[in-house]
């Protein structure tokens, strides 16, 4: 994920990425995208690999799906930047500040403060909706986590 998000960095100033920049004009934000799009990971495609090997369940595929998850959020931090850096007034460093601020409060929160309040307050729903309907579960953990984020003032737009 590294290599290929600092080979876009090193690349990006010999594009012509002027007319792509967008009404703010912001050419450091269209480069943090683009630089996001070529390194971004494929979670669903890597398990599927990891399916297909019946390697799933393995040590190795636990830590090359955790590595990707972590790279992928590090990615989407990276992306809220240059979201905000396009969106910023004048004087665009308050704003990045207090959106990465938020960005990263709003992660450390949901790793480790939701998994305690899912156990404590809902483990009933957990348990049945798991048992009979597995995907149901993840799916609602994350729409709501996702509602959380936009009324945090975390998200894309």
């Amino acid at each position: 994920t590294a290599l290929p998000f600092v080979a876009t960095l090193a690349v990006a100033p010999l594009l012509p990425l002027d007319a792509l920049a967008g009404p703010s004009s912001r050419r450091a934000a269209l480069v943090l995208v683009l630089g996001v799009a070529i390194a971004v990971t494929s979670i669903p495609v890597i398990a599927r690999i990891f399916h297909d090997l019946e390697l799933l369940g393995t040590r190795f595929a636990r830590l090359v799906l955790a590595v990707a998850v972590v790279e992928d959020v590090a990615l989407w931090v990276v992306l809220a930047i240059a979201l905000t850096l396009a969106r910023a007034g004048p004087a665009p460093g308050i704003e990045v500040a207090r959106s990465l601020a938020l960005t990263v409060a709003f992660v450390a929160a949901a790793a480790t403060v939701l998994p305690i309040v899912v156990r404590r307050r809902v483990p009933g729903l957990r348990a049945a909706l798991l048992e009979k309907a597995p995907l149901a579960w993840p799916v609602l953990v994350l729409a709501a986590t996702a509602g959380a984020a936009r009324r945090s003032g975390v998200g894309l737009v």
